[in-house]
């Protein structure tokens, strides 16, 4: 194997595993295995049959093996992969599985019991039907942060947060990390569409960023009022985010160089409930973050 697929490897079990674990913590079925065995017994059988019955609306996302440590590496890995193949089979055209959809073993890389019989099984990871809805911007949105991440950005202090003759200067000084705060970038009540006053305020926007090629960024959306980080608020905040770039590249900004994110209520300018409605408003806000420069 060259070392171009063993990268290619190494990306996906790196993504698959802390995708179940961060992301999909709460739509994991588990199945459990003998020691040394790669099929399921007959009561495990039957209940993961019964959850493919409760199931055929979901979307499954991967389907990870595992090991207990006894046997050596080499044993464990085919064993797990075993394991995850078996299962598959099961599973395979009853229930829908993302395009991007991966089957891993991992072996016995992942011990997470000191109990040998916890670390045998299989752990599927889906989506509930319900969630399907929101799964492009599930992915989207924590690809993103854990890109945010190894770049090693935090938020940063505010340079400047409207476009004005100023902002070309401005732009001049700005460094990897800052954030520029979009003012009357504001949205229709619980939707992710547009106020005509927000246009009008990206278009300049979009002027600034077509001077200023070398500039990549992330808009980040967030949202007021409801202290509770749920699904449909993250879905909110994303999809607004997505809005504003959509709109950028209407006006001439390159796709290549923007990036979204939505991180719903988590991360308020002032204490949820809010006072006031300014301080609603400034909570239910777009930002720009710049990545490079």
């Amino acid at each position: 194997m060259n070392v171009s697929c063993l990268n290619i490897n190494l990306f996906y079990t790196l993504f698959f595993f802390f995708f179940s674990q961060v992301i999909f913590s709460q739509e994991k079925y588990i199945a459990f295995f003998d020691s040394g065995k790669f099929e399921l017994t007959n009561e495990e059988d039957i209940r993961l049959n019964e959850w493919i019955k409760q199931n055929s609306d979901s979307k499954i996302i991967s389907i990870n093996g595992f090991t207990d440590e006894i046997g050596t590496n080499l044993y464990n890995d085919t064993l797990s992969k075993k394991r995850v193949d078996f299962v598959y089979e099961l599973i395979k055209d009853k229930i829908k599985t993302r395009n991007d959809f991966k089957t891993i073993g991992f072996g016995e890389s992942q011990i997470s019991s000191i109990h040998h019989e916890e670390n045998r099984k299989v752990e599927i990871i889906y989506l509930e039907a319900f969630d399907i809805q929101h799964e492009e911007y599930i992915v989207n949105d924590y690809l993103i942060k854990k890109k945010l991440e190894r770049l090693n950005l935090n938020d940063s202090s505010v340079i400047y947060n409207t476009t004005d003759k100023n902002s070309l200067i401005a732009l001049d000084k700005v460094s990897v990390g800052q954030i520029l705060v979009l003012n009357n970038v504001e949205f229709y009540r619980d939707s992710d569409v547009l106020l005509p006053a927000a246009k009008n305020e990206l278009n300049n926007w979009a002027i600034v960023f077509k001077k200023k090629l070398n500039i990549k960024f992330v808009i980040k959306g967030h949202v007021c009022c409801v202290a509770q980080n749920n699904l449909y608020l993250n879905s909110l905040s994303s999809r607004r985010a997505h809005t504003v770039l959509n709109y950028l590249e209407t006006q001439g900004v390159s796709k290549e160089r923007m990036d979204f994110v939505g991180y719903g209520s988590s991360k308020p300018i002032y204490q949820i409930p809010e006072k006031n409605g300014f301080e609603a408003l400034k909570n239910r806000r777009v930002e720009i973050q710049i990545i490079e420069n």
